[in-house]
């Protein structure tokens, strides 16, 4: 019998447009369930921050059946003037719309997000009651941000805080997931390409 197995796919974008799911990681996210379960009807997602979808997966969208609501499209015409591919609506709406049982976790409790610290261990009821049950946990730019509030100036022990908290993210992440056939998607600008965003590049 061989042990379960779990399938991370890593992807570093060069360019990205800030906390959102655009174009190439909704391309990235749908062939890695594609090629693992088929498709997306009745899985359980488990996305790390509440994330956005940008107007540059607007057709990809309506070939998966979601309609965009008026404030979908309002939100467009509000954030065309400072991005070329502003939100269209949090990816928790979109995807519950599609079949998708879908949890985001996110300190802030916006847009549905469960309010759990990726920096601390997973052993709260709520994070306990989630733990093996993902087919697919996303990481589209938020662990990035995982530590931002240890201040880097008290000297190494908040540097080795920081660590301490990128690790528990990751191992949140890895205790999330299905042990058989779970993904973890991790899609994260490339170091270097977005000077002072985040605390880790």
């Amino acid at each position: 019998q061989s042990a379960p197995r779990l399938h991370a796919i890593h992807v570093f974008q060069g360019w990205s447009q800030g906390m959102g799911i655009d174009r190439t990681g909704l391309s990235v996210l749908l062939g890695a369930i594609s090629l693992r379960h088929g498709e997306l009807r009745g899985l359980h997602m488990c996305e790390l921050g509440n994330q956005r979808l940008t107007k540059s997966t607007m057709s990809t969208l309506l070939q998966l059946g979601y309609e965009p609501d008026t404030r979908d499209l309002w939100r467009v015409v509000q954030g065309i003037a400072e991005t070329p591919s502003p939100a269209i609506a949090p990816a928790k709406k979109v995807f519950e719309a599609i079949g998708v049982r879908h949890t985001s976790l996110d300190v802030n409790a916006e847009d549905g997000a469960l309010p759990v610290d990726l920096a601390a261990p997973a052993n709260t009821t709520l994070a306990m009651s989630l733990r093996s049950t993902c087919n697919v946990v996303t990481n589209f730019g938020t662990t990035e941000h995982v530590g931002e509030g240890l201040d880097f100036a008290k000297g190494p022990s908040s540097l080795m805080a920081r660590w301490a908290a990128q690790y528990e993210a990751f191992r949140n992440i890895h205790e999330l997931a299905r042990p058989a056939g779970g993904i973890m998607v991790h899609v994260l600008p490339l170091a270097g390409c977005w000077p002072r965003h985040g605390i880790f590049e």
